[in-house]
């Protein structure tokens, strides 16, 4: 049903839009989340790239590690919110 596969997308969308603004506040806060967005938000005092490069540079390669050991049924939305959420993030390091 589309309608439902829409209403999903919604909320994955709001869902990782909350989420990039937790790693975004996180940061000015000095403050990490447990994931890999966290450990990108630790990275940044030390690397001189934007987070959100970051983010989408290790998510990138966790991608490619789920497609080798977990097959290629790893699922688009996780493809979606993996190019989603540094792209929110870049959204936000301008904003903010």
């Amino acid at each position: 049903d589309k309608k439902a596969l829409l209403k999903e997308y919604v909320a994955i969308t709001l869902g990782t839009l909350i989420a990039a603004a937790a790693v975004i506040f996180s940061d000015t806060s000095h403050v990490t989340v447990g994931s890999a967005s966290g450990l990108v938000v630790v990275l940044a005092n030390f690397l001189p790239f934007r987070i959100s490069v970051m983010t989408f540079a290790l998510n990138s390669v966790l991608l490619i590690l789920g497609f080798l050991t977990i097959g290629r049924d790893f699922g688009g939305k996780t493809i979606y919110t993996s190019i989603l959420l540094p792209f929110f993030i870049g959204v936000l390091e301008e904003l903010f």
